[in-house]
């Protein structure tokens, strides 16, 4: 009987255990559902490319960009974070920002339409979609509520210029032009005197170029009248910038350049000239044989002329000018000896091709603040223009770039040197390549001199794949949109990029991608695999020379089996006229 009754108490006491295993199981398996996992942001910095920038009367710093939307700091520039979906904007391209003049906290972003925050950029709220593209929010001064918003029927190619009007402070907007002409609105200039004056400045903006002009309302944007296009100006007929005079409306400036929509970088030379009109435009006389991008001081109406059109240290006509007399005379504050340069030794202030008036930011919560941005990189003065510093990065050690949370970065491939794990490299659109030697705390620019294989200067390039020796330390390969296939033995140095594709990969513009490894192959001859339009090539003797093994399968990438180098796989797709995606994944033999 004893015997009987134990098998119950046996099973129960397994059933206990199995029941308490599981609970365990349960638990961990819900702690592991629970546990943070800790992401730290870690990249050199800036990236391509930005569209505006400026401060909030209480010192909230917006940089607005063409790929991940707009980029907020609250702590002076020191640390920034991204204003994305979470936060009520879905739309990454920003095309433009504004700031309530008044209450801090009050800003707009122009991004898939208008969104509005209300608590310093912590929540976002979309106010209108204009179904089109928004190029500037601003707003005034004495009547605060009233602002107005350029923008283009259709997309951001578009010249079908359209003016939004508010007066409840951005809840709701109302079309108010009627006869503007085709043209594209770079900026909007709100008279702090008087909210029914505003002014707009056209030209060239991103790939939409068009007479560059200033034009005037005085009946709160319904009507406009050409101020500008009745003068020659001794044949600088394009506007680059205007400006009006805080504390007398009638007084105003603007300066002129030479340029054509047919030229890619749209002004032509370096000349430029400064007009002055003390009659609210009706006439103008010009002041001085240089330009650049006007700043009118509000507690003083001191002039700053900014001048960032070819921003080299070679550049005379390049640098910061200041008038204290009403613009009769300026002095030459600054040239670029005294601006915080970036990681390759030159300046981040030459501007983007979202229009040159667009190219410095006002801070409206110090006058002696205004912020400048290039294509790739942000920076700042506080004193007035005299000293610039960029916002982007920091400097670490004697090379290291650190990035601040301005992290506008395209990155198309990394790799960790399996030989050494401190070794990252990068592969960048726009920005090409970059290592870190340790483990991602810094980041070192290693792009090449060489214009063919980038932008040039050390500056980037488009680069797609890159690779890493999983033997050598010092060996890496990359390869770039233009068609080469690079070799470094020097673990990226810049100095040290040696092009190996030797004509046999086909023609150089051709993009290659997919750089791939045999493991198992012998360590001073490497088998190795890239992909150029849509063909595998190989090499067998480190990259010195490459021989077609799939032709037109239209593959973007490759692998290589780890454990045996005669498996290898290629993929990739075609899109064909009609839309439809094929995709094809070949395995075979090297």
């Amino acid at each position: 009987m004893k015997y009987l009754h134990s098998k119950p108490i046996i099973l129960y006491a397994h059933l206990k255990s199995y029941l308490l295993c599981l609970l365990c199981m349960c638990f961990s398996f819900q702690s592991a559902l629970s546990q943070s996992h800790n992401w730290e942001r870690t990249s050199p910095g800036g990236g391509g490319w930005f569209s505006c920038i400026g401060a909030s009367k209480s010192g909230i710093i917006l940089a607005g960009s063409d790929l991940s939307g707009t980029y907020r700091s609250k702590d002076d520039g020191a640390s920034w974070d991204v204003i994305g979906a979470s936060r009520g904007v879905k739309s990454t391209h920003v095309s433009g920002i504004g700031f309530h003049r008044v209450d801090g906290n009050i800003m707009f972003i122009a991004s898939g339409g208008i969104h509005k925050t209300i608590d310093g950029g912590d929540s976002w709220y979309k106010t209108i979609d204009t179904k089109g593209y928004v190029s500037d929010i601003e707003f005034g001064t004495k009547n605060p509520a009233v602002g107005y918003a350029s923008s283009h029927l259709g997309n951001w190619r578009s010249q079908n210029a359209e003016i939004y009007k508010t007066t409840d402070t951005g809840e709701t907007w109302t079309k108010v032009q009627s006869n503007l002409p085709e043209t594209r609105i770079l900026k909007v200039i709100v008279d702090i005197n008087n909210s029914n004056t505003v002014y707009l400045i056209t030209g060239r903006g991103r790939p939409s170029c068009s007479v560059a002009d200033v034009y005037k309302s005085t009946n709160g944007g319904t009507v406009w009248t050409n101020i500008t296009d009745n003068n020659d100006f001794e044949g600088f007929t394009e506007v680059a910038d205007f400006a009006v005079d805080p504390n007398n409306s009638n007084t105003m400036y603007l300066t002129t350049v030479k340029a054509d929509c047919d030229n890619r970088f749209w002004r032509d030379g370096l000349e430029s000239k400064l007009y002055k009109s003390t009659n609210g435009g009706n006439t103008w006389s010009k002041i001085q044989n240089q330009g650049g991008i006007i700043r009118i001081n509000p507690n003083n109406s001191n002039i700053t002329l900014l001048e960032l059109h070819v921003a080299k240290d070679w550049n005379s006509r390049a640098g910061v000018r200041l008038s204290t007399n009403g613009g009769n005379s300026f002095t030459k504050i600054s040239d670029f000896s005294k601006w915080e340069t970036t990681f390759r030794g030159d300046m981040p202030y030459g501007g983007t091709s979202d229009g040159y008036c667009r190219n410095m930011g006002e801070d409206l919560s110090n006058p002696s603040n205004f912020y400048t941005f290039s294509a790739q990189f942000v920076g700042r003065t506080t004193d007035g223009g005299r000293n610039f510093e960029i916002l982007h990065g920091n400097k670490v050690g004697a090379n290291g770039w650190r990035s601040t949370g301005v992290d506008n970065l395209v990155n198309m491939d990394m790799v960790i040197s399996p030989k050494n794990p401190n070794l990252i490299y990068l592969a960048l659109a726009d920005m090409g390549v970059w290592r870190s030697l340790d483990k991602g705390e810094s980041w070192e620019n290693c792009n090449s001199d060489d214009k063919k294989y980038g932008w040039g200067n050390r500056s980037g390039g488009q680069f797609h794949s890159i690779l890493a020796d999983p033997d050598r330390e010092n060996v890496v390969w990359a390869t770039t949109k233009r068609g080469y296939v690079l070799k470094n033995t020097k673990m990226g140095e810049n100095t040290s990029w040696v092009d190996i594709n030797g004509g046999t990969i086909p023609a150089v513009k051709s993009a290659v991608h997919g750089l791939s490894i045999d493991r198992t192959s012998p360590k001073s001859k490497r088998t190795l695999y890239v992909v150029s339009e849509g063909s595998v090539y190989r090499s067998i003797n480190d990259g010195d020379d490459w021989k077609k093994v799939l032709d037109k399968k239209f593959c973007s990438f490759t692998a290589v089996d780890q454990f045996n180098g005669d498996i290898v796989y290629a993929g990739g797709g075609k899109v064909k006229a009609y839309g439809n995606l094929l995709t094809k994944v070949i395995v075979g033999k090297n």
